[in-house]
């Protein structure tokens, strides 16, 4: 069950922060327009319309307000981060990343931020059994498995929050309008 609250996180996490692909229908003014940098990183109109396209087909995560377009610009970059770290600490350079060699840069980052997110979040965010029992003395209306799930999505967000802080911490980061 530890195994598969850890999974179903990170594919959440990693659907909704999936790779960017090119901008569409825009001038090239407009698509060049930078909404965030980080260090000298740009995010541009056109990564993060791109990044929205990505949620084309799913209407409930289209944002409507400029808060949630705010929401959705402070995912891509927590995004480019965990990659930038995830490059420094050589996952494109990974084994079982060579084996799949006609993978797109998309389905690439896709792999790497997976298992990135794994290895920083998942793992280290076991909890052990004697934990669910005490947490059980004080909420008897779950079963174990709800506790275990509960406890676990718990520290797995601690520790998510930790290691952004971590990448945040001595970058400059200037968020602009994504408007």
């Amino acid at each position: 069950m530890k195994k598969a609250t850890g999974r179903v996180l990170i594919i959440l996490f990693v659907s909704l922060v999936f790779c960017l692909s090119a901008g569409i229908g825009e001038t090239e003014e407009t698509s060049s327009k930078v909404l965030a940098t980080i260090d000298e990183i740009k995010i541009t109109q056109a990564d993060f319309e791109a990044y929205l396209d990505l949620f084309k087909d799913q209407s409930k995560y289209r944002p409507t307000t400029p808060a949630a377009r705010e929401k959705l610009l402070n995912n891509l970059i927590e995004r480019t981060l965990l990659l930038d770290e995830a490059k420094k600490k050589g996952y494109f350079e990974a084994d079982d990343l060579k084996k799949h060699g006609s993978l797109n840069s998309r389905e690439r980052e896709t792999m790497v931020l997976r298992q990135f997110l794994t290895d920083r979040v998942s793992r280290p965010a076991t909890i052990d059994d004697s934990t669910v029992k005490n947490y059980l003395e004080t909420h008897p209306g779950l079963t174990f498995e709800q506790a275990q799930e509960k406890l676990t999505s718990e520290r797995q967000l601690e520790i998510y929050k930790e290691l952004m802080q971590e990448l945040k911490r001595d970058r400059e980061i200037t968020i602009h309008s994504p408007d």
